[in-house]
């Protein structure tokens, strides 16, 4: 296995990869109107959707859930976050770890600034799900009804149903539905 990082793909090609037409040459471009018919244009969804299964509702911005969830992030807010599969991600601001590269990211607004940017991924594994601290700075704990467990860096914890999570100080609810 090679120690390299993996190759990003190109979003445009390199200049002079591609010949240029003389056509081409002025900068402006022609480009054909194509034209919908209005029972085609129903089709035509009015969002593109992002993980299978979560999109985000058009209106509010709020992600929704399109097939049965399994079981549910609830924020201090309200808002309820399903995990669909494979793993979410929740932070400040959560970047996609290399171990969950299809995982859902859900940033969180904390006005103490005790969550870390990524803080901790929550993982489906068949019916279980497990808690990761992704090296966070004020650690995660799991408020559980017999005793408190903290969760440590490179070791994943069981998450029974009902659970609060603190993410630092910022607590968050697990169900499952």
């Amino acid at each position: 296995m090679s120690d390299q990082p993996a190759k990003r793909p190109m979003i445009a090609p390199p200049p002079g990869l591609i010949p240029q037409h003389p056509d081409l040459e002025s900068g402006t471009h022609k480009v054909a109107r194509r034209q919908v018919s209005t029972e085609r244009a129903a089709e035509i969804p009015a969002f593109f959707p992002g993980p299978v299964g979560i999109v985000a509702a058009p209106e509010t911005g709020e992600i929704v859930a399109t097939t049965p969830a399994r079981w549910t992030i609830v924020l201090p807010d309200g808002r309820r976050i399903p995990i669909l599969g494979g793993a979410a991600v929740i932070g400040r601001n959560p970047a996609t770890p290399a171990q969950w590269p299809d995982a859902t990211l859900i940033p969180v607004i904390d006005p103490e600034k005790s969550v870390s940017k990524t803080h901790a991924a929550f993982e489906l594994d068949g019916e279980a799900l497990w808690l990761h601290d992704l090296n966070s700075t004020n650690g995660v704990v799991l408020n559980g009804t017999d005793c408190d467990v903290v969760a440590h860096a490179g070791h994943r914890e069981a998450v029974p149903d009902g659970t609060t999570v603190l993410l630092g100080n910022y607590a968050v609810r697990l169900q499952r539905q």
